[in-house]
């Protein structure tokens, strides 16, 4: 015998529950003559009540006061009361949660329970004077499982499985490489200082192996990343515009993709500190980078020094 996957819908067990209300020889009834409003002046059982209710004839104040008698004894006594409520209220419940169940994304036994809590909850907070009281009801029943409805929604909108092919890639946001290219945009760096940075920073090829392909000296290129770098530094710290760059030179750097990249060796001093032979061009000067194919002309030979003429020896007596 097949299992069923879940229990019974709520709106069915109440069905039934009603039923066995409603029949056998003492069914749950109610006096219409205290009633009044034209309602037939007998005990009427709740499902006969229900059929009345729902004809158009009844006038709204027959309507209102039974459930309004019905809604006291709810309150009041509970159990079987509340029970006979629900059932009589039964149709327009079922009109509700059909309503809401059109595009709820999970399973409606849960909008028809949650229905039926509304109705609950109503039971216990609706005020009894006044007219319209069953749609009062109802309304009250379809509120709270409308919220129910669009809370699940937007969790199902934010659970959607997607295939991986079709996702879109993550946003590249604080990527090294973005970060450069926006740098050279705002003129904080130049390209080849991007170039520079990018290959020895982030591509871990050695600065002293650059400068050896590229044909620059090792302390020029040192200065001048660390200059480019201070600049780079101050723009993303403190959003800082340089007022105008140190370094105008260009420079041309290539590297073999055969190569294997090394650990740059530590530079000496007069490198990083710069020395006598490195000329800062924040001072007026040039930027000593020799370019690649091009000699630059030695530095002259300093001036030696004359002797001083020596004494003129005296004559030899002859």
């Amino acid at each position: 015998m097949p299992i069923a996957d879940h229990g019974p819908d709520p709106l069915d067990v109440l069905d039934t529950s009603f039923r066995l209300l409603v029949s056998g020889p003492a069914p749950l009834a109610i006096d219409g003559a205290a009633l009044g409003h034209g309602l037939p002046a007998r005990l009427i059982p709740l499902d006969q009540l229900r059929a009345l209710l729902l004809d158009r004839g009844t006038p709204y104040a027959a309507r209102d006061a039974a459930v309004r008698e019905l809604l006291r004894r709810a309150r009041h006594l509970g159990g079987a009361w509340t029970v006979g409520l629900a059932g009589v209220l039964a149709p327009g419940l079922r009109r509700v949660a059909a309503a809401l169940a059109n595009d709820y994304p999970g399973e409606r036994a849960d909008i028809d329970a949650e229905v039926l809590t509304g109705l609950l909850d109503g039971i216990a907070r609706i005020d009894p004077v006044g007219t319209h009281l069953p749609a009062r009801l109802l309304r009250h029943a379809f509120n709270r499982a409308k919220r129910l409805r669009r809370s699940d929604r937007a969790f199902a909108l934010r659970n959607v499985p997607v295939e991986p092919d079709s996702m879109a890639p993550p946003r590249l946001v604080g990527h090294p490489d973005l970060v450069l290219a926006r740098a050279v945009s705002r003129q904080v760096i130049t390209r080849d200082e991007a170039e520079l940075i990018g290959m020895t920073r982030l591509e871990g090829i050695g600065i002293a192996q650059l400068a050896a392909a590229n044909g620059y000296r090792l302390g020029a290129l040192y200065l001048r990343r660390e200059r480019a770098e201070a600049r780079l530094v101050g723009w993303l710290t403190k959003g800082r515009l340089p007022a105008s760059r140190a370094w105008n030179h260009p420079i041309r750097l290539h590297w073999s993709a055969g190569e294997p990249p090394h650990a740059p060796p530590a530079p000496p001093a007069d490198a990083v500190l710069g020395s006598s032979r490195l000329r800062d061009t924040s001072r007026g000067g040039s930027d000593d980078l020799q370019e690649p194919g091009v000699t630059l002309p030695a530095d002259p030979p300093p001036k030696r020094r004359r002797a001083p003429p020596k004494p003129a020896r005296a004559g030899r007596r002859r």
